[in-house]
């Protein structure tokens, strides 16, 4: 049973995903993780955490974080309910596409599954109220290796969807 589906490459690694549910007259049925099959069609490295998070509002700016040196880690992010919009950014600077900025619009209703690569932050704004966002991760989070962006920053706040943003108090510290 195969339980994603590669819909895009974009770059590098850099991978766009539907995950397959499979229906029947009892209701629905998906393997949310199957180490196997992401070794085999998603990532290469060991998953050391796996975080759920709900959103109570639309609006709510989650990032942008990534880590650095040994503590480099991929995340595969997928939403569960709701809708969400995706911004990432390469952070490597010896990268050709430093700074590249790419967008996506996760939602339960899509299915969609983004392989965000190590050294891009990431970022999400919930586009509806109730939204649940599932993201695994292939290093522990250390904070003393934590980078950050201010989301709302003129170079990116352009780039949300909508205007009225809630972010933490973590998220605006800069």
């Amino acid at each position: 049973m195969k339980n994603f589906r590669l819909i895009k490459t974009i770059e590098k690694n850099i991978r766009l995903f539907k995950r397959n549910i499979f229906l029947d007259q009892r209701g629905s049925f998906e393997k949310v993780f199957s180490l196997d099959e992401l070794y085999r069609y998603l990532i290469k490295k060991k998953i050391h955490q796996i975080n759920y998070v709900k959103n109570k509002k639309k609006g709510i700016i989650r990032g942008f974080h990534y880590q650095t040196e040994s503590f480099k880690e991929q995340k595969i992010i997928t939403c569960l309910k709701g809708t969400i919009q995706v911004i990432i950014i390469n952070m490597n600077k010896l990268d050709k596409s430093y700074l590249k900025k790419h967008q996506f619009i996760l939602s339960k209703k899509n299915k969609r599954l983004l392989i965000v690569p190590h050294m891009y932050a990431n970022a999400y704004q919930t586009l509806e109220h109730d939204t649940e966002v599932l993201y695994f991760s292939t290093n522990k989070y250390t904070q003393k290796y934590e980078k950050k962006i201010y989301p709302l920053d003129k170079k990116y706040k352009k780039f949300w969807r909508l205007k009225n943003s809630t972010l933490s108090k973590k998220d605006k510290e800069f």
